[in-house]
């Protein structure tokens, strides 16, 4: 079937008519390509997506990225070592500016993971997001202002260090902020997307997406 969000539900048919339905599963068909996986993290109540086509990616999220705990989509990958994820942010929804949009390195994939986030919410403001405990509060900072698709964003992990960097083209980086998170070895990178809301989709899309190993 094509990309897109499905409902499953099984049935029986007994006697000559009777029947019994389990309830109702959601799956998301995404076409992505390994070793890329995407979820929901934490609840929300708007179900997200994602999917590629022609090299841009197309995600869409709703939750916040804040506090404690965190609901959003997630479109990841594992991390076993030191590396990093860039990309290039080309268009997002204007959903308020509690919406976050780029990449994080994650932990795990429950809501109150330890986490590293590099991105803009939809007025474009270059964000850099950390929690250094599970569990624990969320921590920010802003830079300056970058007008899509000329917003690119970048994470770094070395060792125990996260660092977030922005660029305009891609190819100059200059580092947001940096600090140590001690994580597993095994960790996930990806692409976050929240809307702000748990009930609304934000919908963003991606180009030259790399992560590094």
């Amino acid at each position: 079937v094509s990309a897109g969000s499905y409902s499953l539900t099984a049935r029986v048919v007994y006697d000559t008519s009777s029947t019994v339905s389990s309830p109702p599963v959601s799956i998301a068909v995404t076409g992505l390509p390994a070793p890329w996986q995407t979820a929901d993290i934490g609840v929300a109540g708007a179900i997200g997506s994602a999917s590629l086509s022609n090299g841009i990616y197309t995600v869409k999220g709703a939750g916040n990225v804040s506090g404690r705990t965190d609901n959003f989509r997630f479109l990841y990958q594992v991390l076993t070592s030191d590396g990093e994820i860039k990309v290039r942010l080309n268009s997002v929804s204007d959903t308020g500016t509690s919406a976050r949009i780029g990449v994080m390195i994650r932990e795990s994939l429950t809501s109150s993971s330890k986490y590293a986030f590099m991105g803009i919410p939809p007025n474009g403001t270059f964000r850099w997001q950390r929690r250094r405990d599970t569990g624990g509060s969320t921590s920010a900072m802003t830079s300056t202002i970058g007008t899509l698709p000329n917003a690119w964003v970048r994470l770094v992990r070395t060792g125990n260090t996260l660092t977030g960097y922005r660029s305009t083209d891609g190819v100059t980086w200059t580092q947001v902020n940096s600090r140590s998170i001690t994580m597993a070895t095994s960790i996930y990178v990806g692409l976050a997307v929240a809307s702000g809301s748990s009930n609304t989709l934000n919908t963003a899309t991606f180009s030259n997406s790399t992560v590094v190993p």
